[in-house]
């Protein structure tokens, strides 16, 4: 999916795209000569359910984004990090992530991070993204490992990017 998507954009880097735009992308992903010929689905030797589930995820996709143009599109798996200091142990580490894709609508920022699966994106508060309830406590919530990641790792790319002057200029 990342593959693919990072492809049909890669001619739009920098550039604002229009509900056209979007509009020929969706015939070209449904027209099965130019599908067969994309260069990422090498990857799937003629796996044709992984091509049909991913072929179904990238028209979603682009459906949402028809929705939601103009926007520009900035990159796809744009790899962002950025260091902190952690005065406790008197170290710098570096934290970092490949954020799937960046683009800009209006004056936002959208840190898009694809999903094939059924991932919960709602939550209520920042005890229920790293699964901490009245009755589970701290530690015993990230040895569990019942935090929702997808909203961690969202709001950890959202996090790397305030500083990428890649992302931000």
């Amino acid at each position: 999916l990342h593959a693919i998507m990072q492809h049909i954009y890669m001619p739009f880097e920098g550039e604002l795209v229009q509900k056209n735009d979007i509009h020929s992308l969706i015939n070209d992903i449904n027209n099965d000569q130019y599908w067969k010929q994309l260069e990422p689905l090498t990857n799937l030797q003629g796996d044709e359910l992984a091509e049909k589930v991913i072929r179904s995820c990238i028209n979603n996709t682009l459906y949402y984004d028809y929705e939601h143009t103009p926007f520009e599109y900035i990159a796809s798996e744009h790899n962002s990090h950025r260091n902190i200091h952690l005065p406790s142990i008197h170290q710098d580490i570096t934290l970092q992530g490949k954020i799937d894709r960046v683009d800009v609508r209006g004056n936002l920022i959208r840190i898009i991070d694809y999903k094939t699966g059924s991932a919960q994106l709602e939550f209520s508060s920042m005890q229920q993204v790293f699964g901490i309830d009245k009755k589970t406590n701290r530690e015993e919530a990230f040895v569990r490992n019942k935090g929702n990641n997808y909203i961690l790792q969202t709001l950890l790319y959202c996090w790397l990017s305030e500083e990428d002057k890649d992302i931000i200029s």
